[in-house]
């Protein structure tokens, strides 16, 4: 790269090259917007789906049976882990069973909202009143 007056002097053919691959990956990415995210390659059955919600249901027993045991803040924060672990393997059924760009979203809403309240009962026992 040339210099002027201490300062970089940027050629044509370079802004051009620039351009061009900027374009190029960004017409790559919109013609293809499921590679970002690949779905599973077969779609889950009827009835694996029917019987994966009851795993789901009885794994979110457990863990509400876990929490319990436990007192105050840290049941708060136990509850709110084991039902975000309950909406998010809820919605990757519904992504496995259905896989679509909206149920990807919503499995990454779902990670989002679990990690936000966890995160919000553990705050709880870091506040000073």
């Amino acid at each position: 790269m040339k210099t002027h007056a201490n300062k970089p002097v940027i050629s044509i053919r370079y802004i051009a090259a620039l351009m061009t691959t900027l374009a190029s990956a960004t017409c790559i990415a919109q013609s293809n917007p499921a590679s970002m995210a690949t779905p599973p390659s077969m779609p889950m059955s009827k009835a694996a789906h029917d019987a994966q919600k009851g795993v789901i249901a009885a794994e979110y027993k457990v863990g509400k049976a876990t929490c319990k045991s436990l007192a105050d803040n840290a049941k708060d924060t136990c509850m709110a882990a084991a039902k975000g672990k309950e909406k998010v393997a809820y919605a990757e059924l519904e992504y496995a069973y259905k896989p679509s760009v909206d149920t990807r979203y919503k499995v990454r809403v779902a990670k989002a909202e679990s990690d936000y309240a966890v995160s919000r009962e553990k705050c709880d026992d870091k506040r000073v009143i």
